[in-house]
């Protein structure tokens, strides 16, 4: 194809980044269809590639090469960015290119209007000024789910030292950040600190939500510990290079100011550089004044003339607006029926759509709203000096979209705002709501998020909804919809059923066998990925068996066999054996034949590739599956395969991101079934330049997960423990390990002391001599106190053997008054083979306490709590207490004996 000609064809995307897609070796030929599909040449094999989900960064911040530019006049301009009018923090950019030449990935973090996102446009214009090709993802357009197979299929296809992905608000998806980073990293680097050379580079974006103890938080605090997280703030800096833009764009120099001043703005606009930009930009050429004044009250007024004024005798439009707002302030998008339209094509804002100020979302046939940044939603809400609540706008949304309530709770929650979450939950006392929602189109997953709300906020109405969901009006749509969720959704919906409302479960398992439901969870089950069927059916054969044999008679037939291979292939191994294993008990035609296909050459080399894409805990479950049931040649080219260094390096990859715990179950078949590809792999995680990542892996791991791991490697990992000793012990580790120590439940403590002692002296003397720490005696001692009583004579057992002077500092502490009256407080809501425990223990290594506790139980109240308890006991839980108690507390026994008598009469 002539140059010219495939310049023309995709000058909607980034022509000038043909010529190196034709340089990356692997693609022959490059073109752009007119619906925008990349179409490449691949080996002369012809790839259909859209660029979905990202988007050339050029066409998502500058717009099309042709045409208006809907750009907000606070907001960077085409010319400015390509000008280089936007501005960075000094060193900023410097920072990001030297970690993404070492590592080939860096994560920006700073809170909300901190700039982020026009950071991540104007690193990209830069690199595509290069004429390189930069591609933008935006995880706000993915709330549900990130489409990963079309992501890595477009990096795999165009990959390349040129190619930078820039994936932005990485904090929306917290399950999802760390799934995507370690399959960018597979790509990236045959081992984990050693880029390949012709890894492409990932810059992530993102913001620490405080409320979030998941994963995206150990995401971020991972990178940071690897020195690969870059802290971008609304400071002097900032204010400043916004200022000088906005001075350019308005053709007058910028005033000499001095840093007081800017260091006052940040103060007054509480580093928010989106109302900063919307105040400034008001002013003119005013800017040009070193006296002028810049105030948050400047922006709000401009706000409020700009956007809420023209609404002003349009109520319908202006709560529209107000609504649209406390959805985006809680990084919401908000769907089309939401709001109040004039007529049913109506656009609820057609004037601010075509500024720029909001953005359409298409999906399928739904229509979303969005406003070009959150803290746009927090200006015009604050300018609005609405009386009412957030919550209550948001319900006003949830009258007419009655589905949206789950997502708005659910981030209400995430967000730790529990009072917002409160008010919002009491629409969902309203009958007539409830009964909207009942005729909604919720998936498997809202519908479980539904009743774990309703059952937590408003039990009457989880009964109401169960009982309309009985009925066949609203049956037929809740099936349908359930049928066409992802399946592992499914089981987790009826798994949760069957605890809290068996006779719903039971319709809806007799709905699933109608002929009509099951022909729609078929074709479900084969569009979705092998993973969704390896999580539901062995639930299903157990859970809900009719449903299970009928859909896997359909799937058995023969003409879907070459679509249960395909998806196979496509999956990661360990779902692929725990396919298999259920198709050998219930697929006996269909399972030979897919097995054996698994030996072909061609189906093993991707297997192999495969096995260094998934943790090594999942790899030895495959292996385990191999050995035994699949064709002999298939385990053996893995094991072969593992060996060559290309592999191996990669798996170490992947070891350097497992848990601990998990490695262990890796190497006891490793050393086993294949001693090299074991031998290689202890020696690398040993080496010096992995030594923090082993370190860090050991300090997120559970501790007595830590101390079970130590115990399995002193015999098995022997140089593995020789780092972890060394290294947890140093100056560097020792602290963190300390306060990790005090954070962890006390039994686990004793239990990690006592393996600590065996297999890491000097791990257990760090330890132990924090423990007995006069400093810590009191956090030590407030935790003792709440601990419940079984596990408290466990962790002063264990201090017995491993550390006597902290166990004899606890027990002397513990018979202190405000300790006591906590302790008895815990008596009473301990199983009462457990107290009996605690007792016999404390009889003779705390008296004191002992007596304190036994006393507080003789007392009549007391006592007749205790024998209701003694009631719901079961009698094999009863005995250890009341052989105890017979000598020890014998009113007491006396009274449960009764009360048991009177019942059996």
């Amino acid at each position: 194809m002539p140059k010219e000609q495939i310049h023309q064809e995709v000058k909607l995307h980034s022509g000038a980044h043909v010529d190196k897609l034709l340089m990356f070796g692997k693609v022959r030929d490059v073109k752009f269809s007119v619906d925008g599909v990349l179409i490449v040449y691949i080996g002369g094999t012809e790839k259909r590639l859209r660029f979905y989900p990202f988007t050339a960064v050029d066409q998502r911040v500058l717009g099309p090469a042709e045409g208006p530019i809907l750009t907000l006049d606070f907001e960077p301009t085409r010319e400015e960015y390509i000008s280089g009018s936007v501005h960075f923090p000094h060193g900023l950019i410097k920072t990001i290119d030297d970690m993404l030449e070492v590592h080939r990935e860096a994560l920006v973090i700073g809170e909300g209007a901190s700039g982020k996102t026009v950071l991540a446009y104007g690193y990209g214009i830069r690199h595509q000024a290069k004429l390189c090709l930069a591609l933008y993802l935006d995880c706000r357009d993915h709330l549900d789910a990130l489409p990963m197979g079309e992501i890595l299929d477009v990096v795999e296809t165009l990959r390349s030292p040129e190619l930078l992905l820039l994936i932005d608000n990485v904090h929306l998806i917290p399950e999802g950040f760390e799934q995507l980073r370690r399959a960018l990293r597979n790509l990236q680097a045959p081992s984990r600190d050693t880029p390949s050379l012709d890894a492409f580079s990932v810059l992530y974006f993102g913001r620490r939500v405080a409320c979030h103890l998941d994963e995206s938080s150990r995401t971020i605090d991972r990178m940071e510990r690897a020195g690969r997280l870059v802290r971008i703030k609304g400071d002097r800096d900032a204010f400043r290079a916004v200022h000088t833009r906005l001075c350019l764009r308005h053709n007058v120099a910028p005033p000499s100011l001095p840093d007081a001043i800017f260091k006052r703005w940040v103060n007054d606009f509480a580093g928010d550089l989106t109302a900063f930009a919307v105040a400034a930009q008001s002013l003119g050429t005013e800017l040009a004044n070193p006296n002028v004044t810049i105030t948050p009250k400047v922006a709000l007024d401009n706000i409020r003339r700009r956007y809420l004024d023209p609404l002003s005798t349009d109520p319908d439009s202006y709560w529209n607006l107000l609504l649209l707002c406390a959805m985006a302030e809680l990084e919401l998008v908000a769907h089309r029926d939401m709001f109040e339209l004039k007529t049913p094509v109506a656009s609820p804002f057609p004037v601010l759509i075509e500024e720029g100020v909001v953005y359409v979302r298409t999906v399928g046939v739904e229509v979303k709203y969005d406003l070009f940044h959150p803290s746009m939603g927090s200006l015009i809400l604050h300018a609005a000096q609405i009386k009412c609540s957030r919550a209550s706008i948001l319900a006003k949304g949830c009258s007419r979209r009655p589905s949206s309530i789950v997502h708005i709770l659910m981030r209400l929650y995430d967000l730790g705002l529990f009072g917002e979450a409160k008010e919002l939950e009491s629409v969902l006392k309203r009958p007539d709501f409830i009964l909207s929602l009942c005729s909604t189109n919720l998936k498997a997953h809202e519908w479980h998020k539904l009743f774990r709300v309703l059952d937590r906020s408003t039990p009457d109405m989880f009964l109401f909804v169960e009982e309309e969901l009985r009925k066949e009006n609203h049956l037929r749509g809740f099936v349908h919809q359930i049928v066409q969720s992802p399946l592992q959704f499914v089981s987790s919906l009826i798994r949760y059923l069957k605890k809290r409302s068996p006779d719903l479960a039971e319709v809806l398992e007799k709905a699933l066998l109608r002929v009509e439901n099951q022909e729609a969870l078929l074709a479900n089950a084969l569009e979705r990925p092998l993973a969704d069927l390896s999580l539901f059916l062995p639930y299903a054969e157990e859970g809900m068996p009719k449903v299970a044999q009928a859909l896997t008679r359909s799937l058995s037939k023969e003409v879907h066999r070459d679509r249960l291979l395909s998806k196979m292939l496509e999956a990661e191994l360990h779902f692929i054996s725990r396919f298999l294993q259920y198709a050998d008990r219930n697929m006996q035609h269909v399972a030979p034949t897919l097995k054996n296909a698994l030996a072909n050459e061609y189906h093993q080399s991707r297997l192999l590739e495969r096995s260094v894409q998934i943790q090594p805990h999942l790899l030895a479950e495959f292996m385990e599956y191999a050995d035994e049931s699949l064709p002999q040649d298939v385990g053996r080219y893995l094991k072969n395969g593992l060996t060559q260094k290309e592999y191996r390096d990669r798996l170490l990859n992947q070891a350097l991101s497992t848990e601990l715990w998990h490695l262990k179950i890796f190497f006891q078949y490793a050393n086993r079934a294949m001693p090299k590809v074991a031998e290689a792999l202890q020696e690398g995680l040993a080496r010096e330049e992995h030594r923090d990542g082993l370190l860090n892996r050991a300090l997120e791991s559970p501790l007595h997960d830590l101390g079970r791991f130590l115990k399995y490697a002193q015999d098995n990992l022997p140089e593995i423990v020789q780092v972890l000793d060394r290294g947890l012990a140093s100056e560097e580790y020792r602290y963190r390990l300390l306060d990790r120590a005090l954070r962890t439940d006390l039994h686990l403590v004793g239990a990690f002391l006592r393996a600590a002692k065996e297999t890491v002296p000097r791990v257990y003397r760090v330890v132990k001599s924090g423990l007995s720490a006069v400093e810590h005696r009191a956090q030590l001692l407030m935790c003792a106190a709440d601990t419940p009583l079984g596990n408290l004579k466990a962790f002063c057992s264990n201090m017995d053997v491993v550390a006597p002077e902290v166990s004899i500092a606890i027990k002397d502490g513990l018979a202190d008054e405000r300790y006591l009256i906590r302790l008895r407080n815990r008596a009473l809501e301990t199983p009462l083979d457990h107290l009996a425990s605690f007792l016999r223990y404390a009889d003779t290594a705390m008296p004191t306490v002992s007596k304190t506790i036994k006393d507080w139980l003789a007392e009549e109240e007391n006592r007749d709590r205790l024998v209701a308890r003694g009631l719901r006991t079961p009698p094999e839980n009863m005995r250890g207490f009341l052989n105890y108690a017979e000598g020890e507390m014998p009113e007491l026994v006396a009274a449960i004996k009764i009360a048991r008598a009177q019942r059996r009469g």
